[in-house]
């Protein structure tokens, strides 16, 4: 892998919302281990909620996010961000 010209692994938005699938869950796994292991960022997109977040985390670390409207960036911050989001409209 390390001789192929590509610096990131991106995990489609059709696997990650779909990912309490067993077989997307499978797959996402797979991508998350293979990107670990090769010491590779991953991006996941279409991470639309807070069980998916969560979900994600579970299964690896150092993954990034791509999320419409927003630039990607870690998921901590993410986390961050949404959590002072919400206190202001409490």
């Amino acid at each position: 892998m390390r001789t192929l010209p590509f610096d990131r692994i991106k995990i489609d938005r059709s696997f990650v919302s779909e990912l309490r699938n067993k077989d997307s869950g499978k797959i996402v796994g797979a991508i998350i281990s293979l990107g670990d292991g090769s010491q590779m960022p991953i991006t996941a997109e279409g991470i639309e909620n807070d069980d998916i977040l969560a979900q994600l985390r579970e299964m690896g670390k150092d993954i990034t996010m791509g999320v419409r409207r927003m630039h990607s960036r870690c998921l901590n911050d993410w986390q961050t961000t949404a959590s002072s989001r919400r206190s202001l409209w409490s």
